[in-house]
């Protein structure tokens, strides 16, 4: 069974969510604030001793960690009984900060590069608060029905998602159009540079998976090939001494390994797993 949002109920819902949230503004610069363009690849830590090495070429090529490491809860949501968003690879999320008196935020990215490229580095379009709630839920209203027999869905309607309490949705609408299928919880610390726009996150899961990320936040697709270049120049400096001490290392010349989303669902969710693979959203890792 397959449920469908109609428009005209969301627009209703978003229209009296406007009027109650100051930030929800519909002009072009407040839109332009939640939409972004962000260039990344990853690289894989192995271990924490490579963690360490990685670290110290950081600081050797002159980056500064962002203050001390995050500790952030990610909700991953979908249409259960079709998983469309997924599919068609876009990613609904609620992030939470742990130990901050901030509010979680919604955040939706969609892939914009269709993956043919001989680059690592992918490309997807993210968006923020109102703008990706109700950008995912006009996609699931008009998106046609996928067969995806192979999912197997667990929903119980409790309002509980592997003990924990699952994040209220921003609107009415009930977990059986909007579900989490991954809850994940990330310890991570940032690096930069004065005077560059990229960024490194080194990353470690509740589930002991560990990834870095160089990434790069663009505001026009003219500025994505050179991002892409830039990205991979700092992928290699940084694996150079690594990919000498430890041959098993991933990097640049072996392609990206899976990022945490990807290692979660191939470890706990291999049905939906097996389904984004048979589709082509995710690449089977050799």
């Amino acid at each position: 069974q397959s449920f469908l949002i109609t428009p005209p109920k969301l627009s209703s819902l978003w229209n009296n969510k406007r009027k109650k949230n100051s930030c929800s503004t519909t002009t072009t610069t407040s839109y332009l604030r939640m939409r972004m363009l962000e260039v990344e690849q990853k690289f894989q830590l192995l271990s924490l001793d490579n963690e360490e090495t990685i670290v110290s070429r950081l600081k050797a090529m002159g980056f500064v960690e962002m203050g001390p490491p995050k500790k952030f809860t990610d909700w991953y949501f979908d249409d259960p009984a079709t998983f469309r968003l997924s599919l068609s690879d876009h990613w609904l999320r609620y992030r939470e900060m742990v130990n901050t008196t901030t509010t979680g935020k919604w955040e939706l990215k969609r892939r914009r590069d269709n993956g043919s490229s001989a680059s690592s580095s992918t490309v997807y379009e993210e968006l923020e608060g109102h703008v990706a709630i109700e950008t995912a839920l006009s996609f699931l209203s008009s998106a046609t029905e996928m067969n995806t027999n192979s999912i197997l869905v667990d929903d119980d309607n409790t309002g509980d998602f592997e003990g924990f309490t699952i994040p209220v949705l921003p609107t009415d609408v009930p977990h059986s159009l909007l579900a989490p299928f991954c809850r994940m919880e990330t310890t991570r610390s940032s690096w930069k540079k004065n005077g560059s726009a990229i960024q490194v996150d080194l990353d470690t899961t509740d589930t002991n998976y560990a990834v870095g990320e160089v990434e790069i936040i663009v505001e026009s697709e003219d500025e994505i090939p050179q991002a892409k270049v830039d990205i991979q120049t700092v992928i290699d400096d940084l694996l150079l001494l690594l990919h000498k001490e430890n041959d098993k290392a991933t990097t640049s010349s072996t392609g990206s390994p899976p990022g945490k989303l990807e290692h979660y669902l191939q470890t706990f969710r291999p049905a939906h797993y097996q389904v984004l693979i048979d589709s082509g959203v995710l690449k089977r890792q050799s």
